[in-house]
């Protein structure tokens, strides 16, 4: 009796065993719905195994808790953390609609680089040269299929010099985007502050020097102001106190007084306005100079309006 209630223990033990291992192996369907033609689903974070979908597709899914991302090439949505159970799961998402591509939207976008077929794409100045490995790949823009998992990537330009960037093998798109020359916006913009737009264009010299002697001309200037009212001031008083007076001898001297004042604030006044045109002459050649002068190597023209073509072999095709 003993042996058989034993037996019968035990296998109520195991049918318990194979009915939790059945019920964690159940799955449910996810239904996904969004705006946009196809997209890519990764759940979990496993990049490698992405599946595209389509708009209602279903997608099997064992039960519990899991991570779902969802992308398209030029958008990626946020991830949502899911419980899953017998009933299934609808999952809404909306991308952006627009589908411009941009280097922000491709930016580690997994989507991305299934549909492109590529690993990095780089984006540089027109003469700039563009190494990885210390293999020459070419010049302003390349697209990357990494063969190794650590690369190295380096950009050469003549007038700005070198930048070493490390590569990684990534399951998404990455978008590199590495400028040297000055832009003229900018050098325009910084012409505002005397010597910052010629240091901006590495005219280091010559910055400092529009730097320093503006400064030093209005520090003259504030000076000169700074007497001029003192003087001034005093001036007033004087005749004040002269106005006031009853005494011939303090009417005399005070007089005196107002009369070598007078001729010192007219001294004043025009070393004021000499500093006040040297400061605003040297401002205006800094701006004429900044205006004018280009940098080494010329300003940055390239302004990449970022389209992509795939074809059904994934090819990529930059239209710019």
């Amino acid at each position: 009796m003993t042996r058989e209630l034993f037996l019968l223990i035990a296998l109520l033990f195991i049918l318990s065993l194979t009915s939790d291992q059945i019920n964690a192996q159940e799955s449910s369907l996810i239904t996904f719905f969004f705006n946009a033609d196809s997209a890519y689903v990764v759940v979990d974070y496993l990049y490698d195994d992405a599946i595209k979908i389509g708009n209602g597709d279903q997608l099997p899914i064992l039960w519990g808790q899991h991570v779902i991302e969802l992308s398209t090439y030029y958008d990626n949505a946020p991830e949502k953390r899911i419980f899953i159970g017998g009933d299934g799961l609808i999952l809404n998402y909306s991308f952006n609609e627009s589908e411009l591509l941009n280097s922000k939207s491709l930016h580690e976008n997994f989507a991305a680089k299934q549909e492109l077929g590529v690993d990095a794409l780089i984006f540089t100045d027109d003469n700039s040269d563009i190494y990885l490995n210390d293999e020459f790949l070419g010049k302003e823009r390349v697209a990357i299929i990494l063969t190794q998992h650590f690369n190295t990537l380096r950009i050469e330009n003549p007038y700005r010099g070198m930048r070493e960037i490390e590569l990684t093998k990534e399951p998404f798109l990455q978008v590199l985007e590495s400028y040297k020359k000055p832009t003229k916006r900018i050098a325009q913009v910084s012409s505002l502050i005397p010597g910052f737009s010629q240091g901006y264009k590495k005219q280091y010299l010559k910055g400092t020097a529009f730097l320093v002697s503006n400064i030093l001309a209005f520090n003259l200037y504030s000076k000169a102001v700074d007497e001029y009212s003192t003087e001034k001031d005093r001036f007033n008083i004087l005749v004040g106190e002269y106005n006031t007076t009853r005494n011939e001898v303090e009417a005399f001297e005070l007089g005196n007084q107002i009369e070598a004042l007078q001729s010192e604030i007219k001294d004043l006044d025009a070393r004021k306005n000499l500093f006040l045109g040297t400061t605003i002459g040297l401002y205006a050649l800094n701006i004429f100079d900044a205006l004018r002068s280009k940098p080494k190597g010329g300003y940055r023209t390239n302004n990449f309006n970022i389209e992509f073509e795939v074809d059904s072999d994934a090819t990529v095709r930059f239209n710019f």
